[in-house]
């Protein structure tokens, strides 16, 4: 057998050409270098290409050249090997960086100890590091030194995890970097990695090859001794076993750690199931460099085909969102390609981070399998499949599209085919958990962005450093771009004052981003929405009609104030892996100019005021315009204008309710959580949004009450909450809520009961101005004689710090016989509400106070004192307590002066199964209460699908 060749320049120039970025060569190219014969070899590559290249065109690209190596600092000679390495890049025409790792600071983890395996953290350091330095350095392109071995080697690792064909072609020529694991500190890395992309020209040529090159030209690299000791990695195990032409881990020797040894195992048996190829290790390198080949060529074949076909099945849709026809799908016949479309649209509609697995399910076979088999059903309607997920956050939804708008289920029923009405399925993103459901989870909402204090760093240097551009990469789907001095004065005023805040939002059933100014007290009703009109590109791989998309508003633009281009698909090549993306310009972030108001409100509304409804009068606009019908009394309104204006500018907060006075200190105490005995909660959740779920409550063993039952369900939508519940004993109750604004909310409860006595209704009325609250309610009003029970509760801010309120309380039980009291209330809230403290005294000689902090994020501290001073009773009872919220657990104990001491352990094993474990110790009484229970929660969802992502810790 001759020797192998060296890498001439001209077979490099055709390698470099197959791996050539979407955009072109750019004029700065990078090599990861670590010195070896890998990385020395190309870097001399592609040095003398640019050389060649620039001496028949000076402007030719790339023209700069960079070296870029990482120190682990993990062994004793490193910074001599990182000293050689630059030394030699140099003397190549290389541009040389050297980074040496910072073990231990943030977000880097600790220096890993001798003896430990350090191959996936030191890929994960090094690859932040390297893309640090392409920011740095303003480069956008890194070539890498993976060859055709690395390629085989990759391969069987992927087969070892039981992979597709697809995933045994290994790596790709050229890649976008991506933006790395979203809740992965250290690997996410956002929109920087998706304006950047990895090359790897030598991928079909095997390692001999480099050798034979840097032997041919004299260079000299550095080698690892630890890549050929197989007991390290299975990357090292596998090379051994092939120069061994052998699977069999036996060779290896019983020193191979047993995790090793599996995946070689899992190895002989999943080649065996591979159709394409022979992956037979007896046919020694080169014959397993053939088949890889094959594999990767195959690859490349099945993304040009799926550029095809979904370019034949494709129809426009709302951004973000993608729709197919079964009639274009169903060309498709090849099992892989049909898997790679999937793919391909998961990973463009997905909220999670592109790139990532988690963006394509997992790669899980039963996932991408039960998507295929429904898109590839001929009629679904017929067939009974309605919307699902999958994994990967997207949502299946089969669809009949029509000359004018797309119709779907309505509930169980499906939509009734008119003539001409086309068959398809539409992707998007899964819809989210409303706020209650992540915060009962311990979730964060990650629709819901703050943004203020961005802003407002560039906005303090805008003067000394103007051209700032924020740039937010929203949801993993959407970057929305600010133009930092191009922001109105006005916007900048508040902001800086810190008056309000700026936020991102999503809205519509589509789940676009919305920025919005919201007043920092907290008001609900102070609030502007500055941008929501998206940018689409206007050039892509598949031509839409712009036109088409005029005609569906009905569909498409029901929840949005402004109208929103169709979607374009913003990509120049075949992996359909842009962003689309929010681009705020100078008109737009005023809010205004697109919104049928005239030019002179721009002054008015933009700075302060609250737009609820773009069609509606602005709500503090001048009183001609609130009251049209009422002009002649302009001298009254004008004078209520001015005091309403006065009232504004305080920037009062709202209070809250009365009856959530003390919510903070009686949500950190145990008083409303504690039990005994054994406790069961089972729930099944049907749907999220809107919310419905049922739950089964079981009880048994406790000291202070009889065994029991109880039957309940929830319905929870944008307006109306509704909560019923049967028990055991046939007692039945229910609540009802009705939200006519954001503002006032009507309330009805009632329980029907068997016992004499215990049958109740109770109406409600809340309302909740910007720096008030009131609150009217009737307990068994009787319409005849007026018995029952009436409450009335006013609560109004005075400053951002201090309300103060009062309660009536009127009883008329019996025609006769009445009785009123009244309470006082105080409540004062820190600036930034990490305390709050109350306190409520009523005439018959009861004072009740609390106090609650916020020491930390996970750490919340209150206490609440209640002293009584009736003729027949008087006593004080002080209660502390402190909670404890760690990922997926809650910690809750207290104490007071009659002697109790009280814990409760709440521990979630995931995000559907908790474990509760509560105690009592009263001292005075020498008595124990324990209780144990379970909350169990079921879904048709799993949590990854469900995009129950734990936030990073």
């Amino acid at each position: 057998m001759p020797p192998p060749a060296p890498i001439s320049a001209d077979e490099f120039a055709r390698l470099l050409k197959k791996c050539c970025p979407p955009h072109g060569w750019l004029q700065k190219i990078a090599v990861s270098n670590s010195g070896g014969p890998d990385s020395t070899c190309l870097l001399f590559l592609l040095q003398r290409h640019i050389q060649i290249l620039r001496a028949n065109n000076s402007n030719s690209r790339p023209g700069t050249l960079f070296s870029f190596h990482v120190d682990h600092a993990l062994q004793p000679d490193s910074a001599a090997m990182a000293q050689v390495c630059e030394e030699r890049a140099t003397a190549l025409g290389a541009i040389h960086k050297t980074t040496r790792v910072p073990w231990g600071r943030y977000p880097f983890p600790p220096k890993p100890a001798d003896g430990d395996s350090f191959e996936a953290v030191g890929r994960k350091v090094r690859y932040r590091l390297l893309l640090q330095r392409m920011v740095e350095t303003d480069t956008e392109i890194l070539a890498l030194g993976h060859h055709g071995d690395d390629q085989v080697e990759t391969s069987l690792m992927r087969i070892a995890k039981g992979t597709t064909e697809l995933g045994a072609g290994g790596m790709r020529r050229v890649r976008r970097w991506g933006m790395g694991l979203h809740n992965d500190e250290l690997e996410y890395v956002g929109m920087a990695g998706m304006k950047r992309w990895m090359v790897r020209p030598l991928l079909g040529i095997g390692k001999d090859r480099l050798l034979a090159t840097c032997d041919e030209h004299n260079l000299e690299y550095i080698t690892d001794p630890t890549n050929a000791q197989p007991e390290i990695t299975l990357r090292n195990a596998i090379r051994t076993l092939i120069n061994n032409n052998s699977f069999d881990p036996e060779v290896l020797g019983p020193q191979l750690p047993a995790h090793i040894a599996e995946s070689l195992h899992a190895i002989k048996s999943e080649i065996a199931n591979l159709e394409s190829v022979d992956m037979d290790p007896s046919g020694g390198l080169t014959h397993l460099r053939e088949q890889v080949g094959v594999l990767t060529d195959q690859v490349e074949d099945v993304d040009s085909i799926v550029d095809s076909a979904l370019n034949r099945c494709h129809l426009p849709s709302p951004t973000g969102t993608y729709l197919v026809s079964c009639r274009g799908l169903s060309t498709v016949r090849d099992p892989l390609v049909q898997t790679a479309m999937v793919l391909r649209i998961m990973r463009y509609c997905s909220f999670f981070a592109w790139g990532t697995i988690r963006a394509d399910a997992n790669r899980r076979r039963s996932s991408l399998q039960r998507i295929v088999d429904a898109l590839w059903t001929p009629d679904p309607f017929e067939a009974g499949i309605q919307s699902f997920v999958a994994g990967g956050g997207v949502s299946w939804t089969p669809v009949l599209i029509g000359r004018d708008r797309i119709r779907m289920y309505n509930g169980k029923y499906p939509p009734v085919p008119k003539p001409g009405d086309v068959v398809g399925w539409l992707a998007s993103r899964q819809v989210p958990f409303i706020e209650a459901r992540l915060k009962a989870l311990g979730m964060p909402n990650v629709l819901k962005v703050h943004i203020t204090d961005q802003v407002r760093d560039k906005l303090m240097t805008r003067e000394s450093n103007p051209g700032q551009i924020l740039e937010v990469l929203w949801d993993c789907r959407f970057l929305v771009t600010i133009d930092i001095d191009r922001i109105p004065q006005d916007i900048v005023d508040v902001i800086l004052q810190g008056r309000y805040n700026l936020w991102i939002h999503a809205h519509s059933r589509w789940h676009w981003p919305k920025i919005t100014l919201l007043h920092a007290g907290g008001d609900p009703t102070k609030f502007r929405t500055l941008h929501t009109t998206l940018h689409v590109p206007e050039k892509g791989l598949i031509p839409l009609d712009r036109d088409i998309m005029t005609a569906w508003p009905p569909a498409y633009s029901r929840d949005v104030e402004e109208s929103v281009d169709t979607i374009r698909v913003d990509n120049q090549w075949p992996s359909m892996d842009v962003l689309v993306r929010v681009t705020i310009k100078a008109a737009s972030i005023i809010g205004l100019l697109d919104r049928g108001f005239e030019e002179e409100w721009q002054v008015t509304l933009v700075a302060y005021l609250p737009m609820a409804d773009a069609n509606a009068a602005a709500p503090n606009a001048p009183s001609s315009l609130r009251y049209p019908y009422f002009s002649a009394f302009s001298p009254f309104f004008n004078a209520y204008d001015r005091f309403a204006l006065w009232r504004s500018d305080l920037g009062l907060p709202a209070p809250g309710t009365v009856e959530n006075l003390q919510k903070e200190t009686k949500s950190t105490h145990l008083n409303n959580f504690i039990f005994d005995g054994a406790r069961a909660d089972l729930t099944k959740s049907f749907s999220m949004s809107p919310l419905f779920q049922v739950t089964h409550s079981f009880a048994l063993g406790s000291q202070t009450a009889p065994p029991s039952y109880n039957f309940g369900g929830i319905f929870a939508s944008n307006k109306v909450f509704m909560q019923g519940g049967v028990d055991h004993d046939g007692n039945v109750s229910g609540r009802y809520n009705y939200g006519w604004t954001s503002a006032a909310v009507t309330k009805v409860q009632a329980q029907l009961s068997s016992q004499i006595g215990h049958n109740m209704i109770q109406l409600e009325q809340d309302y909740q101005g910007s720096d008030f609250s009131l609150n009217a309610k009737a307990i068994n009003p009787s319409p005849t004689d007026g018995t029952g029970i009436y409450v009335g509760s006013y609560l109004q801010s005075l400053t951002k710090n201090l309300a103060l309120g009062a309660e009536g309380i009127y009883q008329h039980p019996t025609p006769g016989v009445s009785e009123l009291a009244l309470s006082y209330l105080a409540k004062l809230t820190s600036t930034d509400k990490s305390w709050i403290a109350t306190a409520q005294t009523q005439g018959l000689g009861v004072l009740q106070a609390t106090y609650w902090q916020k020491l930390s994020e996970k750490v919340e501290v209150a206490a609440d004192l209640q002293l009584i001073a009736l003729p027949t009773r008087r006593e004080a009872i002080t209660t502390i307590g402190a909670k404890y919220d760690l990922r997926l657990s809650t910690f809750r104990a207290q104490m007071d002066s009659t002697g109790k001491v009280a814990a409760l352990l709440e521990q979630r094993f995931t995000p559907t199964f908790a474990f509760l474990l509560a105690g009592e110790i009263d001292h005075f009484k020498n008595a124990t209460k324990v209780g144990v229970g379970v909350m169990i929660e079921s879904s048709s969802l799993t949590p990854e699908e469900m995009g129950m992502v734990p936030p990073p810790s």
